[in-house]
């Protein structure tokens, strides 16, 4: 890949999530082999102010240039939470993964904002996102939580698109901090998180003198645990959620798809997956090879969508 189609890459994929980058051959990085550098400008678009005062974003469509699916990305802010929205979104979540009410709502109310993924007037899904402290100077972390996405909807990148939207925020905001995405994640949020990643790190619980990344990371999910009521464990690093994954679910997933590489690796981290009501920890940076790779995954997707529809492909 050349600049000029990083550039276009870039370009198509962060005007859907509301900014417009400039790419300039500048500085050291690894992306599309070359030297470039990303400004990310804020645009123009202004979400709606409704009635008393708050604002809440409206639906991002989709560019149709390299064939995006047909959904779109509503942001509601914590302060726009309200009673009836946990109630509908604890009701779609509890079917796909079974949860306490109480506990679901323990969780969201933690979190900043949350998108909600629609096609049409049909919610298809949804992931809520915050930021915290990190004790390592000039970082930050940013947690998403509650992922769920219909399986007819699961191919469409939707929570890569929304991932990177909401670190283009706090980038755009922050300039000069460094992100950290730290997660607890099932087997379906893991594959679908890692499979678009380049590298990772799983969480290491055990403390290690003279690594201050690893200690701030571990006392980072420490607190992540403690705030919606998850247990760590000491040896495994493994994190009790409580939530289980309904039969109905793993039903609707062929045999092929848990010999994923992402799968098994997920197997070889949690055994007992499948009836612990256990998760995963991991995280990653916003590295060149990482957002690469969440690109190009991005627009497989849109491929994927569009020859669904019987389109041609965008070119590499």
């Amino acid at each position: 890949m050349d600049l000029l189609q990083c550039e276009r890459l870039l370009t198509e994929t962060f005007e859907t999530v509301g900014c417009l980058p400039k790419i300039e051959p500048k500085a050291k990085s690894e992306l599309g082999g070359n030297c470039v550098k990303l400004r990310a400008m804020t645009m123009s678009r202004r979400s709606p102010r409704r009635r008393g005062g708050s604002r809440v974003s409206a639906p991002v469509r989709e560019s149709s240039g390299w064939g995006v699916p047909r959904d779109r990305i509503r942001v509601i802010p914590r302060r726009a939470f309200t009673d009836e929205l946990l109630a509908r979104l604890h009701q779609f979540s509890n079917r796909l993964l079974p949860e306490d009410a109480a506990h679901f709502r323990v969780h969201a109310n933690t979190n900043e904002v949350v998108h909600i993924f629609e096609h049409g007037d049909a919610v298809v899904g949804y992931q809520f996102w915050r930021t915290a402290p990190l004790d390592l100077s000039g970082a930050r972390v940013i947690l998403g939580g509650k992922l769920r996405v219909l399986p007819e909807h699961r191919r469409r990148a939707l929570h890569l698109r929304s991932g990177l939207r909401f670190f283009l925020g706090c980038k755009l905001r922050h300039p000069l901090t460094r992100y950290y995405r730290l997660a607890i994640a099932s087997l379906f949020g893991f594959v679908s998180i890692t499979g678009a990643l380049a590298e990772y790190q799983t969480l290491d619980p055990r403390a290690r003198p003279g690594n201050a990344e690893g200690e701030a990371l571990r006392t980072a999910f420490t607190r992540l645990a403690a705030e919606s009521d998850f247990r760590i464990d000491a040896q495994t690093g493994l994190v009790f959620v409580d939530i289980g994954i309904a039969p109905e679910t793993l039903a609707q997933y062929p045999e092929s798809y848990f010999d994923r590489p992402e799968a098994r690796a997920y197997a070889r981290l949690n055994p007992g997956w499948r009836d612990n009501r256990c998760d995963v920890a991991f995280w990653f940076r916003f590295t060149p090879r990482n957002l690469l790779s969440l690109l190009r995954k991005i627009r497989s997707a849109r491929n994927l969508d569009r020859e669904r529809r019987g389109e041609a492909a965008a070119p590499d």
